[in-house]
């Protein structure tokens, strides 16, 4: 004769293993739920980032390409300069007077003129390179501006 004992144990342990088994199977279809939803918004956010850095790189091509010319058109300039203090005989210091310290007038009231001091060619060349360096920290600026609101535009977009 069987024991009721052990066909009551036999059932509480197939009880038991069932309910963890599919306990487990729930488990398991919540999981790979889950993985594909997190797979899906990885792809998403992958195409978001692409579209991004597309848009980004457009920015960047435009201002990197107005730079270019602002570079280029800063340099005609300086030689543009150059050529006219060579042709006025080089840069003049207004405040002086052939050695003088004394002027007579403002420095703005002698446009084009010759009087005070004339400074030496290194000095001259040095100012020139000076006001070059000087308009290419400002194109600098404005290209930076120009990219950091080519980003805004973009993103607000």
């Amino acid at each position: 004769m069987v024991n009721l004992t052990y066909i009551k144990i036999a059932a509480v342990i197939f009880l038991v293993l069932g309910s963890w088994h599919i306990r487990g199977r729930i488990a398991d279809g919540d999981i790979s739920e889950l993985n594909h939803k997190i797979a899906v918004q990885a792809l998403q956010q992958q195409e978001t980032v692409a579209m991004y850095t597309k848009q980004l790189q457009g920015v960047a091509n435009q201002v990197e390409k107005q730079y270019a010319e602002a570079i280029k058109q800063n340099q005609e300039q300086l030689n543009r300069y150059r050529a006219l203090v060579r042709e006025r005989g080089g840069l003049y210091d207004p405040a002086t007077n052939n050695g003088n310290s004394t002027t007579t007038g403002s420095p703005s009231n002698n446009t084009a003129s010759t009087s005070g001091t004339r400074l030496s060619p290194e000095l001259t060349e040095f100012l020139i390179t000076q006001a070059g360096l000087a308009d290419m920290v400002v194109i600098q600026f404005l290209t930076c501006q120009k990219y950091v609101q080519g980003i805004t535009k973009e993103k607000n977009e």
